[in-house]
This record gives structure tokens, C-alpha cells and sequence, in this order.
């Protein structure tokens, strides 16, 4: 069980890089073409999907303690 929680917070913390990968790329463009209704929107998307990956690595935490 405990290979399981490791395998669980690695695919969240490599989907957190690509999260703000794409975030911050599109914040850049948004910003660069001052529509910051969409770099809002970007930085809004990217903070609820942090929320959802640390509610997944705590519950995955929660699951499978020893």
C-alpha cells in the first residue's frame, strides 16, 4: 500500500508542473495582450486545480497509511 501513496503524490506532482506550465504560459500571453479578464481566468483555473491535487495527495495520504 505504501507503493501505491508514493505512486499517487508523484502523478500529482508532476501534474502540478504541467499545471503551472500551462498557467503561467497563457497568464504571459493573456497579460501580453492586456486581457486580464483571461489571465484571471487562468490563475482562478490554476488555483482550483491545486486545490483538487492537494485534496488528492492528502486523501491518497489518508488511504493508505500504514
Amino acid at each position: 500500500m505504501e507503493f501505491l501513496r508514493f505512486v499517487v503524490n508523484i502523478i500529482c506532482f508532476i501534474a502540478l508542473f504541467i499545471t503551472l506550465e500551462v498557467v503561467w504560459t497563457n497568464v504571459k500571453n493573456h497579460w501580453h495582450n492586456k486581457n486580464l479578464l483571461g489571465c484571471a481566468e487562468y490563475l482562478v483555473g490554476g488555483a482550483a486545480v491545486l486545490a483538487v491535487l492537494i485534496a488528492l495527495s492528502d486523501a491518497a495520504n489518508r488511504f493508505f497509511q500504514v
